[in-house]
């Protein structure tokens, strides 16, 4: 079982993925696993957002996506598993497959200027803005190099492997909790 203060070091991040279910319309998931107490007094009075009505499956989808890269890939990986799930989120969750919403170009020319200590235009004569794939982990601009070559370049999503790692000690403590907390969840 983990312990809170030692156990959870990204607080700021665990209060992140506690707005995002809160506003997703999740509180009641919040409150049964007993950290509604967790999200500051501000935030706990806060009503979820008013949004459209929309299927549930469709709200766990935007929500996942919300969350990031690992919560997409934790759908990506529900989406293969018709024993857990009734096939209307299945359907859903394969959009996580190969629909996930691009990152910023302000991103990709960051990553692209760090990598290569010049600006996008000094490496390349010719740079899509929109990506032709994006994934959860990276998207795929087509791009010309200086010598005319047409290529594809895969960007990384920045800080991408430091926010799986914080996420996936996050998603076992809250699977404790699920446990713990949620009558015959352990066997899942």
């Amino acid at each position: 079982m983990f312990k809170f203060k030692k156990e959870v070091r990204n607080l700021k991040r665990l209060d992140e993925i506690l707005v995002v279910l809160f506003e997703e319309g999740f509180g009641y998931l919040i409150d049964k696993i007993k950290l509604k107490k967790k999200l500051t007094p501000k935030k706990r009075s806060k009503r979820p957002y008013k949004k459209e009505a929309m299927p549930p499956e469709v709200r766990l989808r935007k929500t996942l996506e919300r969350l990031g890269p690992t919560f997409v890939k934790f759908g990506q990986v529900l989406s293969v598993r018709p024993d857990l799930l009734p096939k209307n989120y299945i359907r859903e969750l394969e959009k996580l497959q190969d629909e996930v919403p691009p990152f910023s170009f302000n991103e990709v020319e960051k990553v692209i200027e760090g990598e290569f200590k010049k600006p996008v235009n000094q490496v390349f004569s010719n740079f899509e803005k929109k990506p032709i794939a994006s994934a959860s982990i990276s998207q795929v601009h087509k791009a010309v190099l200086k010598n005319g070559k047409i290529v594809a370049v895969k960007i990384q999503r920045p800080n991408v492997k430091q926010i799986m790692q914080e996420d996936i000690e996050l998603m076992l403590y809250i699977a404790s909790l699920v446990e713990k907390y949620i009558e015959g969840a352990k066997k899942y």
